[in-house]
């Protein structure tokens, strides 16, 4: 995560419900994510359906704590 163009994508905290019904990826899963968004900031939708791979982490992890940007 050391480059600028790129950056985490955190999802909402759960309850431990959610956690213990399996209702959410463990860490290191890999999940693919699929949409005609833009391909660059402020570009135009995509005409071509695009797919990415990712891995998650855990939902604890420091990485994902809200941070205030300027």
């Amino acid at each position: 995560m050391n480059d600028p163009a790129v950056s985490a994508i955190c999802l909402p905290s759960v309850g431990s419900s959610t956690l213990s019904a399996g209702e959410w990826p463990l860490a290191i899963t890999i999940v693919v994510a699929l949409g005609w968004g833009t391909l660059r900031e402020n570009g135009v939708t995509s005409s071509t359906l695009q797919q990415v791979t990712l891995e998650t982490v855990a939902w604890q992890s420091s990485t994902c704590a809200r941070t205030m940007k300027n």
